[in-house]
């Protein structure tokens, strides 16, 4: 009985640490930012034209627009574009305000056919919004 009671309380301990350690890692990799993020073929009063979600491959640019939020100071966050699952391009750009609007492009050739993803990481790499988009 002993023996049951010692291995129940040992079983007990390891999950509650694995949990504990969960918690832990889903604190540190939180961030005070968020990013409502829009893919179009332009920025005009800095606002998106032309949204959308899919893209002729003639489109020549593919326009990420974003709107960050909770800067407590001056910070940067990266914009990473993905085609097919490879990184092609980073770009840093600067918050400067707790709420921030901001963009940026990347040249598609006609044959960059695919998937597209894009992500935005913070200051410390924490990804804190991401879009996908098509090119047809």
């Amino acid at each position: 009985m002993n023996r049951f009671v010692f291995l129940f309380l040992m079983i007990f301990m390891v999950f509650g640490y694995v949990s504990a350690q969960e918690a832990t890692t889903q604190v540190e990799k939180k961030s005070n930012l968020t990013v409502t993020l829009k893919t179009g073929t332009g920025v005009e009063n800095r606002e998106i034209v032309g949204e959308a979600a899919s893209f002729s491959a003639t489109v020549g640019k593919v326009y990420c627009w974003g709107l960050v939020k909770g800067a407590q100071t001056e910070t940067n966050v990266t914009i990473e574009w993905y085609y097919n699952g490879k990184k092609l391009r980073e770009i840093p750009l600067s918050v400067k305000y707790s709420s921030t609007r901001t963009w940026c492009w990347k040249n598609i050739s006609p044959g960059q056919v695919g998937n597209w993803t894009i992500k935005v990481l913070d200051a410390k790499g924490i990804e804190i919004g991401s879009a996908v988009f098509e090119i047809k």
